[in-house]
């Protein structure tokens, strides 16, 4: 029975759709990105474009999405494993965890 009535709300959300007007949970202009497309290139467009989620595709078919939220938490951590890795004593190690700063976007 609950699946019917999704079904339903479903059905009556693409009726009362004005591709004119658009509507807040239809994004119209949704971002597409080859899943070979650089690291860089992917925070430029974050940065430089304003979006907050892109659409990931292998030859033209959907293979995912990424949030901006989850591009940022990615890329502080892999700072944070970079700069692990250069630490070469404790001491090193004990200033690097007391003054990182995640990156924001």
């Amino acid at each position: 029975m609950s699946t019917k009535r999704a079904a339903e709300e479903k059905i009556s959300f693409l009726q009362k759709f004005d591709p004119v007007m658009g509507h807040p949970a239809v994004d119209p202009a949704p971002f597409q990105l080859p899943e070979s497309t650089p690291f860089w290139k992917v925070a430029t467009y974050f940065q430089m474009l304003g979006i907050s989620t892109a659409y990931v595709t292998r030859q033209g078919i959907l293979v995912g999405q990424l949030s901006k939220a989850q591009f940022i938490e990615y890329n502080n951590s892999l700072n944070r494993r970079q700069e692990l890795r250069s630490a070469t004593n404790q001491e090193n190690l004990d200033s690097i965890r007391k003054s990182w700063v995640p990156t924001v976007l």
